[in-house]
């Protein structure tokens, strides 16, 4: 989500335009338990209510300002709209790091929290223009797109498994993998394939038995480490595979 240094503006129109918006992943093993995704959610959706009439206050006092006071008590409404709406982001971020199973949804709370506090604070002096309006609008938009990661992992896990978006194409597997990805989100599928094509045409798996050590010997070593206390450990390098 951008704020107020990161908004571009339109000279003849005076519009606000957000430069980018952020995309969220939930795992479905965040917040574990599903009375706290549910917690959570409501909580989402009731910000993301208030959101939408404060944007569309903004916007009508950005259409048909009126009267310089009755333009300053409906912004100092609104205002305070505003304001409760970054209020209700603390209480999601304990929510969720009281779990201490989600990293991405604290840090996109309290950029909400952030943004939104900016708003109300130029909403309070009936700073009414492009860029209340682009903040609004931004908040708008990640608090939708944080409720719809949230909900899309609640369903997943209510369906036992993770929801993944498959890819588009798989020109790289044959019939009748190609059709059938199997488990982990399609992961199993070019695992099997891989190997049985490095074994017909006996050549090196992409990731073969030197890539393999690298990837797993920090692990072994890092426990090994901890059982000694904290010790440091030298991560042994067993080379490159050969060129064949």
């Amino acid at each position: 989500m951008t704020g107020a240094d990161d908004v571009g503006f339109d000279d003849h129109l005076g519009a606000a335009k957000p430069l980018g918006r952020a995309g969220f992943v939930v795992s479905r093993k965040a917040l574990r338990r599903a009375v706290d995704r549910n917690r959570l959610k409501r909580l989402l959706r009731e910000m993301l209510r208030v959101e939408r009439e404060v944007l569309a206050g903004v916007e009508r006092l950005v259409a048909a300002p009126g009267a310089a006071r009755e333009r300053e008590l409906e912004s100092a409404r609104i205002g305070r709209e505003q304001a409760a709406v970054g209020a209700e982001a603390p209480k999601a971020v304990t929510l969720v790091r009281d779990d201490g199973s989600a990293v991405a949804i604290p840090q996109a709370l309290e950029t909400i929290r952030d943004d939104a506090a900016q708003a109300a604070a130029r909403l309070a002096r009936a700073a009414v223009d492009g860029t209340t309006r682009g903040l609004c609008q931004d908040l708008v938009a990640g608090l939708e797109e944080l409720l719809a990661a949230v909900e899309k992992a609640a369903a997943a896990d209510k369906q036992g498994k993770q929801a993944v978006d498959p890819p588009a194409k798989h020109e790289y597997l044959p019939e009748p993998l190609a059709s059938n990805l199997g488990g982990h989100g399609g992961s199993h599928a070019y695992l099997v394939h891989e190997f049985v094509d490095s074994v017909n045409r006996q050549r090196l798996p992409r990731i073969n038995v030197w890539e393999a050590v690298r990837y797993c010997a920090p692990g072994f070593i890092a426990h090994k480490s901890a059982l000694m206390g904290g010790r440091l450990l030298k991560v042994p390098d067993w080379g490159d595979a050969p060129n064949r």
